[in-house]
C-alpha cells in the first residue's frame, strides 16, 4: 500500500500548529506568509488560505492592511477559556455513551480531553472542545511541568478507560483549576519564550 504525502495545505496547517504550540509563534506575533511559504516550499496563495482557516478558529487574526497575527492572549482571556473548556468536558461526560473506547496511556491531557469529547458522540460538544483546545494551543507548553502533566494524564487515562465519570470530572477539574490559578504565570512565560 502506498503512503500518500500530506497535501500542501495540510503541511502548512501542521507547520503553523507546531509553531504556535512550540512558542515559535507567540500570542500577538506577526505571521509573515512569505516566510511560511519558503519553509514549506510553496507559494503564498495556499499559505493565505491556510491562515484564513486559523482566522476562522480565532487562533490567528487578520488586521486590514497589516497582515496576520497570532491571536493575543492575556490572563483574563486564558482564565475564561479554561473555565469554558472545563464546562465543555463536564458536558461531554454528561453525554458519555458506551462502548468506552480502548484508551492506552496518553501523556498529554489534551489528547484525553479529545477522546472524552468524542465519547460524548455530540457533534456540537466535539466542535466546541476542538475550538477551545485550539485557542489554548499556545498555552500548552507553559501549563504545568511535565511530571504534573504526566501524573494527570495517567489519572485521566485510568478514569477514561474505566468509564469512571466521577474520576474524569475530578481530574479535569483539578487540571483546569490549576491552569486558571496559573494563568498569569502562563501568560508571562508565553511572552518570555
Amino acid at each position: 500500500m502506498e503512503k500518500h504525502e500530506a497535501s500542501t495545505g495540510q503541511k502548512i496547517l501542521d507547520y503553523v500548529t507546531a509553531a504556535l504550540r512550540s512558542g515559535e509563534i507567540r500570542p500577538g506575533d506577526r505571521i509573515i506568509p512569505k516566510n511560511i511559504a519558503e519553509r514549506v516550499g510553496t507559494s503564498l496563495i495556499p499559505v493565505r488560505e491556510a491562515l484564513y482557516q486559523f482566522v476562522g478558529r480565532e487562533m490567528v487574526i487578520e488586521r486590514h492592511r497589516e497582515g496576520f497575527y497570532a491571536a493575543p492572549l492575556n490572563a483574563d482571556i486564558l482564565q475564561s477559556l479554561y473555565r469554558e473548556h472545563a464546562k465543555i468536558i463536564d458536558s461531554c461526560v454528561e453525554f458519555w455513551r458506551p462502548p468506552i473506547q480502548r484508551v492506552g496511556l496518553l501523556r498529554d491531557p489534551w489528547e484525553l480531553f479529545a477522546v472524552i469529547a468524542t465519547q460524548s458522540q455530540c457533534p456540537a460538544l466535539i466542535g466546541v472542545q476542538r475550538y477551545l483546545a485550539g485557542r489554548l494551543l499556545v498555552a500548552r507548553l507553559h501549563e504545568t511541568d511535565r511530571a504534573t502533566a504526566g501524573e494527570l494524564a495517567a489519572a485521566l487515562t485510568v478514569a477514561t478507560r474505566d468509564g469512571d465519570t466521577a474520576g474524569i470530572r475530578k481530574e479535569s477539574d483539578r487540571f483546569h483549576q490549576r491552569c486558571i490559578e496559573e494563568s498569569s504565570a502562563i501568560t508571562r512565560k508565553m511572552s518570555q519564550s
